[in-house]
């Protein structure tokens, strides 16, 4: 089976690390209605930055800038940990293997266009603006759950057959 663009097996490890407590603290900090621009501030170089926020609203292009930069240590934290959750080889790595992986994402990105036309017709304001950013996520989301909940019902119907 042709594998080259599946990371190392030992990446799995280290993605779990990073998806599990980020996502949690991430959906803690959400709900609990945490103010990101307190904790971790410090000076970073920006692109660009929104001009409403700005000082000086003709100077906006690649400037150093004072922000929290725990929001982006997590979103980094997410993205990377379900890319390595959801993208490294298994142990046993084989077409049956490569079928539920293909499958799976396939279903996450229509889950996720369903979700997100449904929220684009019946959301609004703020909470839309929500669903935007969660938007970044969940199709990596959704797609390692879908992977991992296939991979293991298969494993448990090969236990059965023995």
């Amino acid at each position: 089976m042709n594998t080259r663009f599946l990371l190392p097996h030992s990446l799995k490890t280290v993605g779990w690390i990073l998806l599990i407590p980020s996502v949690l603290y991430g959906i803690y900090i959400h709900i609990v209605g945490f103010e990101f621009d307190e904790v971790m501030k410090t000076s970073v170089f920006a692109i660009w930055r929104d001009p409403f926020l700005s000082s000086d609203p003709s100077d906006n292009f690649f400037k150093v800038i004072e922000n929290g930069i725990l929001d982006e240590i997590l979103t980094i934290c997410i993205i990377l940990g379900g890319i390595f959750v959801g993208f490294a080889k298994v142990k046993d790595e084989d077409e049956f293997i490569g079928k539920i992986r293909t499958e799976s994402l396939i279903w996450a990105i229509y889950l996720n266009s369903i979700i997100f036309v449904f929220a684009t017709i019946f959301v609004y304001d703020m909470p839309y603006f929500n669903i935007l950013i969660f938007n970044a996520f969940t199709p990596i989301l959704f797609f390692v759950i879908r992977f991992h909940f296939l991979l293991h019902q298969s494993k448990k119907e090969l236990r059965y057959e023995e």
